[in-house]
């Protein structure tokens, strides 16, 4: 027997599929119904047929990776607010979203599973999120690796570093930002994020976060430069700053200035 083909859930599939979530929270033990995977009254084949294999990964990273090559012909905007497909494919992928611990599931917020059309809650789906920044990436003839940090843990799991930088549109927006992140919290040779990264404690990924919101009331964030951002953080309280910089050693280009905004 093939891999199955990929479907889009209709309205009362995702109502159903919901449903059955909201069910989970009370018997994790539940089962998928299969008649939400399979073409029928609530699901139906996506035209041109895609065969979908069973999707296995070990990193959020890895999972975009796979998404985006099965779902090569699909155009990235198009593909992106298509809720039926990405609700059908969470459930195809149930076990490593919301994978099984001794037979019971436990559900996380539904937004994970059914795509959100609130606007901020539209990138928590465990899914979709992880696969737009690697398919714009390519799609755009970029390096998706830059978004490796934020996507270093499990695929059920999105991890507070995704969550901080992904809920703000600016902040996600800047390959600075982005590439300062990789700079100070993700290790290069572990592929695994530093130890001190999440948490409250100073210098962590939400004291980041926190930074970068009042250094926006003073400064162009979003149009600058990795080392320029680096530059302007509190030394104090990100230690690894010269460390990070020192790293760059003689091929790193000159920081361009960050310019203040204009009062």
């Amino acid at each position: 027997m093939g891999n199955p083909r990929l479907l889009r859930l209709n309205d009362d599939g995702m109502r159903r599929m919901a449903e059955w979530i909201a069910d989970l929270k009370i018997d994790g033990s539940l089962t998928v119904p299969n008649d939400l995977l399979e073409a029928g009254r609530y699901a139906s084949v996506v035209v041109p047929e895609v065969e979908v294999g069973a999707i296995g990964a070990k990193t959020r990273y890895e999972l975009a990776h796979s998404l985006a090559r099965t779902l090569t012909g699909f155009p990235v905007a198009r593909l992106y607010d298509d809720r039926g497909i990405w609700s059908w494919l969470s459930l195809h992928c149930i076990d490593i979203v919301m994978p099984a611990t001794r037979g019971r599931r436990t559900p996380g917020e539904l937004a994970r599973y059914l795509p959100s059309e609130r606007w901020d809650r539209r990138y928590r789906h465990l899914l979709r999120g992880p696969w737009h920044l690697v398919a714009t990436a390519l799609a755009d003839g970029t390096d998706p690796a830059i978004y490796e940090p934020f996507l270093a843990n499990p695929p059920d799991r999105p991890g507070e570093l995704y969550e901080q930088f992904f809920s703000r549109v600016d902040q996600a927006a800047s390959p600075g930002v982005l590439a300062a992140v990789r700079a100070l919290y993700f290790d290069e040779t572990t592929k695994r994020l530093k130890r001190g990264t999440n948490g409250k404690s100073a210098g962590s990924a939400r004291r980041f976060g926190k930074v970068l919101n009042q250094l926006l009331l003073t400064y162009q964030v979003p149009t600058a430069s990795m080392e320029g951002i680096l530059r302007i953080l509190p030394a104090r309280e990100f230690s690894t700053i010269k460390a990070s910089l020192d790293r760059l050693g003689d091929t790193a280009a000159a920081p361009s200035p960050v310019t203040p905004n204009a009062v």
